[in-house]
């Protein structure tokens, strides 16, 4: 439903005789400023493409890193997590002791 608008006749007058005018380079500042948001999305787009890329390599780096943990140590202790499951504690603290 539309309503109807009762406008001043002497305000249409006026209207009627206004002309829009823009600050020089209006046009050319609207398109600068889409252009700027275009580039700015199609930078995000790239940053999050290669995040992903980023993330999933390293995600598959650590899977692979647990499960030869778990083949070749026979399961998820911390010794075979850290790399010293096969260490005796003396050979262990001679290594904390020494300096490399």
């Amino acid at each position: 439903m539309k309503k109807d608008i009762n406008i001043d006749p002497e305000v249409q007058k006026v209207m009627s005789d206004y002309a829009q005018t823009f600050n020089p380079f209006f046009v050319t500042r609207v398109m600068g400023k889409i252009e700027h948001l275009n580039d700015q999305i199609y930078a995000s787009g790239i940053y999050d493409l290669f995040f992903r890329r980023v993330v999933v390599s390293g995600v598959f780096a650590i899977a692979a890193m647990l499960i030869l943990t778990v083949v070749l140590n026979g399961g998820f202790s911390v010794d075979a997590l850290l790399g010293i499951g096969d260490l005796e504690m003396e050979n262990a603290i001679a290594m904390s002791i020494t300096d490399f």
